[in-house]
């Protein structure tokens, strides 16, 4: 498939919104959630903040693996 370009910004309804900032750097909207998404040397680091939008609806969980419990 031929490469058309890229885009730096999705919008669907009022649930999912996704801006990319600068070239290692993603704001995200996820229903009541933000997301920052940065990319340091390989590396991904995911902030996430519930509520900002609206209360939160669902449940959140904090996953830690077995070797870190």
């Amino acid at each position: 498939m031929e490469n058309r370009g890229t885009f730096d910004e999705l919008v669907v309804d009022e649930w999912l919104h996704i801006e990319q900032m600068d070239a290692q750097t993603w704001w995200l909207r996820v229903g009541d959630a933000r997301l920052i998404v940065a990319v340091n040397e390989g590396q991904p680091m995911v902030d996430v903040e519930r509520g900002f939008y609206s209360e939160p609806r669902g449940t959140t969980t904090n996953h830690v693996p077995p070797e870190q419990a």
